[in-house]
């Protein structure tokens, strides 16, 4: 009647206040009639398209909490990334809980649970180690991936594929045993295939290695550029 082209949204729900922002870091429809949030505080809430109730914090029972980077959703089970060293797995009612720990001074970039929550990819990020006798500077290292299998019910191993440049984000193939990574010295895209790593079925590359930053030193002899 307003000459809108769809129905307006319509608010269903709102998540605690927790400092100054506490922005929404997954939203998924577990179920045509409801809609499933977690926060970056931790707290997960369902809603039934009218109304929204909190479930629980999705770091509850962990003596050091993280705030939510990255979250995903797949069969009724959530993956959850840490700004802390850790990923932790929850059944999407609360439930159960396991700790993936990553070490020391890395943290999860991105991460991806298959349509079947049996596998399950993270990205992982980590800082240079100091050097001896230097002021130590954040510097990332080069990304690396981590593929677990079944993460809800063992502890196998899992395995690691290098990466060069950030894993900025990941997405299983939803029948092929295929993931695809985006993020790299030059921005780009690679479906890879888990049963082959040698070589990535496909590379979509980006422009890439554009500068970032520039700044001259006070007597102007030396560039930085990033």
């Amino acid at each position: 009647k307003d000459g809108r082209p769809s129905q307006p949204p319509v608010r269903i729900g709102k998540h605690e206040v927790s400092g100054e922002f506490n922005f929404p870091r997954l939203l998924a429809f577990p179920n045509p009639t409801s809609l499933l949030s977690v926060a970056q505080s931790g707290e997960a809430l369902t809603s039934d398209l009218t109304s929204a109730k909190p479930l629980f914090n999705v770091n509850a029972g962990q003596d050091k909490t993280f705030t939510v980077y990255r979250a995903a959703i797949a069969d009724g089970k959530l993956a959850i990334a840490s700004t802390g060293p850790q990923v932790l797995l929850r059944a999407a009612d609360g439930k159960m809980l396991r700790v993936l720990p990553l070490p020391k001074d890395s943290f999860p970039r991105s991460l991806a649970l298959s349509k079947d929550g049996k596998k399950l990819a993270v990205g992982v990020g980590s800082a240079r180690a100091a050097i001896a006798g230097q002021p130590r500077f954040y510097s990332e290292e080069h990304d690396h991936i981590l593929i677990f299998e079944n993460p809800f019910e063992g502890n196998a191993e899992p395995k690691s594929i290098d990466h060069v440049g950030p894993a900025e984000a990941l997405a299983f193939h939803p029948v092929e045993n295929r993931l695809a990574v985006a993020g790299g010295d030059a921005d780009e895209v690679r479906l890879l295939d888990l049963a082959n790593l040698k070589k990535p079925l496909s590379v979509i590359r980006g422009a890439g290695r554009r500068p970032w930053a520039v700044n001259l030193s006070e007597d102007g002899r030396v560039l930085g550029v990033r």
